[in-house]
């Protein structure tokens, strides 16, 4: 029986069959964990399956593609020059934001490859007008990313609070401003066109077909939530260790 908590399977939890799955996930991300969308997968364990079975052609679509290095420029290319310059941050706080930024461009390409043809996306996540500032962070970030979840960018810099409401708040101002939401959509385009491309576009929807409604339609919730976490992602390099250049070149590389 699997135990759910929370609408998802934690890693610790986990049957030896979604246990299984996890371990694969995490060779072919190259990632010490699980990102939600994949935990909140395995409560269907019919779907968990198509979906790791689909994230090996992605994977190498990504990686083939270069598509993560490209997701991440065309973020910062399209951020303010005002996001950088603030200084760095405790290494934790870096190491949190390093996880996310290498493991959300494959997120999104995944996200976009088990979405049905008929997904209707949820364009409000992290765009003007955000709704009122709620006194609980918490609640206050899921609000203003209007999905299922707070993203676990955010979760894992609980351990931060003073820097967790700094953060949050720069990046709150941040895309109430338009700057977020200019960020996500060259990458969410981006990733739209490479899956058609290369024929891993919506054309069957059979992960989340294999879900029930309810569920299938938390799921269109990720394609935008995962491209915003891209463009918060570096937007939030930026604050903590302000590497980038304005035109989306790492300041160390060669142009």
């Amino acid at each position: 029986m699997i135990r759910v908590v929370s609408d998802e399977v934690p890693e610790d939890q986990a049957t030896p069959e979604i246990a299984a799955g996890y371990a694969r996930i995490r060779g072919l991300l190259g990632s010490t964990f699980v990102p939600t969308v994949y935990r909140r997968l395995a409560p269907y364990p019919d779907a968990f399956a198509l979906a790791v079975d689909r994230l090996a052609a992605v994977v190498d679509l990504g990686n083939t593609s270069g598509f993560p290095e490209k997701a991440r420029s065309l973020a910062v290319a399209a951020l303010p020059a005002r996001a950088q310059g603030q200084g760095p941050r405790a290494a934790g706080v870096s190491k949190a934001i390093g996880r996310y930024r290498a493991a959300n461009p494959t997120n999104l390409l995944f996200s976009l490859a088990i979405s049905s043809p008929t997904t209707t996306w949820q364009p409000g996540v992290m765009a003007p007008p955000l709704p009122p500032p709620c006194a609980d962070i918490w609640q206050d970030i899921r609000g203003c990313h209007g999905g299922p979840i707070v993203p676990g960018l955010w979760r894992d810099l609980a351990p931060w609070p003073d820097e967790l409401r700094q953060l949050w708040r720069q990046t709150r101002l941040a895309a109430d401003g338009g700057d977020i939401l200019a960020a996500r959509q060259p990458v969410l385009a981006a990733a739209q066109d490479l899956l058609s491309d290369a024929g891993l576009g919506t054309r069957d929807g059979g992960v989340l077909d294999s879900l029930p409604p309810d569920a299938a339609m938390e799921f269109s919730w990720f394609p935008v939530g995962v491209a915003s976490m891209i463009a918060e992602g570096e937007f939030l390099d930026q604050l903590t260790n302000s590497p980038h250049t304005h035109n989306g070149r790492i300041a160390h590389e060669p142009a």
